[in-house]
């Protein structure tokens, strides 16, 4: 056997017998595919949660120390909306939920309208433009007469810093309700083609069958 050899220090010196080789890692590239799926989201549960939430805030004292806070900041300067960029997924996230329960607090604290994440004009703008997409025939929604002038009439009736103006709720009420008529429209159309059978009776057919005769029919 050779003798081992030492270093300056006193340190034996081990040798490898297989020189290692460092190789790169390969990792085989996989194609990932997310699955798209529509939660189903309970809504009465939701707001049950909501306001649970809600309750829990108010008797805690973190609430009363947000709102001391906002109120020294505020002072005596006239707050118009309150603006929240995003509150996430309240039905699922506690902390969502949690944030969204401290809003309505401060909201009804301190402020008299309050702008949450969306307007409920532009909802129902977008409900619109999205009912009109499934029942119009051209391509370009930008093209539909009824499209202009709902884009027309709703930049009149903006609600802005500047302008708070009276209309714009009879308005959202005039969109709401044409909305709804063409979203029932619809849904009528498409169950009673779904559901209208091919040999559905008349009523005439009908009162003859059970032996009656129709209100124009001459009576013996």
């Amino acid at each position: 056997m050779s003798k081992p050899e030492i270093d300056n220090d006193g340190f034996q010196k081990v040798k490898s017998k297989r020189v290692s080789r460092n190789k790169p890692t390969k990792i085989p590239s996989r194609d990932i595919q997310f699955d798209k799926i529509d939660i189903e989201i309970d809504v009465d549960k939701t707001i049950q949660r909501i306001n649970c939430a809600i309750d829990d805030l108010r008797l805690s004292s973190y609430l009363e120390d947000v709102k001391n806070s906002v109120s020294s900041i505020l002072k005596e300067r006239k707050l118009i909306e309150i603006v929240c960029l995003g509150l996430g997924h309240i039905a699922e996230c506690n902390i969502s939920k949690y944030q969204l329960a401290l809003l309505l607090c401060l909201k009804d604290h301190c402020i008299k309208m309050a702008s949450i994440s969306t307007k409920p004009a532009l909802v129902t703008l977008r409900q619109l433009l999205s009912e009109l997409r499934k029942q119009s025939s051209s391509s370009k929604l930008t093209e539909n007469q009824m499209v202009q002038y709902i884009f027309r009439e709703y930049r009149k009736y903006q609600t802005t810093d500047q302008q708070l103006c009276k209309a714009a709720d009879e308005m959202h009420f005039r969109a709401k309700s044409y909305y709804d008529y063409l979203h029932h429209s619809r849904r009528y159309k498409e169950i009673n083609a779904e559901f209208k059978g091919k040999g559905e009776r008349s009523v005439e057919e009908t009162a003859r069958m059970v032996g009656f005769k129709m209100p124009h029919e001459p009576k013996p």
